[in-house]
């Protein structure tokens, strides 16, 4: 599922909604909420192992801009992307357990909604490619133009790995390239602390 969220402003205190389906607080496929005290997503499904599985945005949903948020699954597989970026991904115990229970968008009967608007809201039957993702994206990741991109991962290579974890046709960026649309983009989405 895709959909695009302009948050706004909110002394909520407790976890906000975003999105939910399910019949019971125990059903949870999906459940998209923001932290308490946080604009960071926290993406829950049900599985046959867990009635809660999940992951959660190492970025930060900035306040009054249209972000782009897609969620995917593949077998166990769970990506969270924010702008067409995937932003973290978690490998589940169990296989996700499609609910027939109803969809809510912003609250829920468990959860206070987030003050936002919602625009966009999509479902697809099989994964996207990520060109399309980023095409689908509301803002430009593109630095380069044409098919050259910037990632921002691997939190926990040295540079010896990262400089050899590359994959073909990709590089670590210098310092002008981060500064031309990277470095931009984390403050952007918080990744710094």
């Amino acid at each position: 599922m895709s959909f695009a969220v302009f948050l706004l402003p909110s002394s909520i205190d407790g976890w906000k909604s975003l999105v939910y389906k399910g019949n019971s607080s125990h059903e949870m496929t999906p459940a998209i909420m923001l932290w308490p005290r946080d604009t960071r997503l926290h993406v829950r499904v049900s599985t046959e192992k867990l009635q809660n599985e999940g992951l959660d945005s190492v970025g930060a949903i900035p306040l009054k801009k249209w972000t782009q948020i897609t969620i995917t699954y593949s077998g166990q597989l769970l990506q969270l992307y924010i702008n067409g970026m995937l932003d973290s991904q978690v490998i589940l115990q169990g296989n996700i357990i499609i609910n027939k229970g109803p969809f809510y968008l912003g609250k829920d009967p468990y959860h206070a909604g987030a003050p936002c608007l919602i625009d966009n809201l999509k479902f697809y039957s099989g994964r996207l490619k990520d060109s399309y993702l980023m095409a689908e994206s509301s803002t430009n990741q593109y630095i380069l133009g044409g098919d050259f991109y910037m990632r921002i991962g691997c939190q926990s290579c040295n540079y010896n790995e990262a400089l050899n974890s590359c994959p073909e046709n990709y590089h670590l960026c210098s310092l002008q390239e981060l500064y031309s649309g990277g470095y931009q983009m984390a403050q952007t989405f918080k990744w710094f602390k």
